[in-house]
């Protein structure tokens, strides 16, 4: 199943080898995405001919392992540069994915929303690690984020 199809700008459509989507930016906020359609992003991430630069997910319950998916993609995606991943229903789980994708090399992103998700305080230390390492890697891409929200994430004190 291709979660890709190429529209050509005299209208045409189908698969091309090769071929990356000009769509730029997505947003589903609110959708009710679940984890199913995060799955499917993540594959999206993942493909070559993925040209996204912004997707949109927030307040969408994702789930846990749906916000894995997608964190593990964001690891290999050189294209996103922002992802809205507030309100999904990330976990602790999910959240370790996020930290990883925020210190491989080939992860592009810029801004980061995790806004509103029900994190431990040693999950937002461990995202707060990846994101030192972050800024004192060199980003082969020049990737390095700049803007990250965590707001009503009810830590404790």
């Amino acid at each position: 199943e291709a979660l890709l199809t190429v529209v050509d700008a005299d209208g045409g459509s189908g698969r091309r080898e090769g071929a990356r989507s000009s769509l730029r930016s997505l947003h589903l906020p609110n959708c009710e995405m679940g984890a199913n359609a995060a799955a499917a992003f993540g594959r999206l991430l993942s493909s070559l001919q993925c040209g996204l630069a912004e997707l949109w997910l927030g307040d969408n319950p994702l789930t846990p392992g749906g916000v894995a998916a997608v964190a593990d993609a964001l690891q290999h995606s050189r294209t996103i540069t922002k992802i809205w991943l507030d309100r999904t229903m990330m976990d602790d789980g999910a959240a370790d994915g996020i930290a990883a994708a925020l210190g491989a090399t080939d992860c592009s992103l810029s801004e980061l929303w995790l806004s509103g998700n029900a994190l431990s305080n040693e999950a937002v230390l461990t995202i707060a690690d990846a994101l030192h390492q972050n800024l004192a890697a060199e980003a082969p891409h020049g990737a390095k984020l700049r803007k990250l929200w965590m707001n009503d994430m009810d830590m404790e004190p």
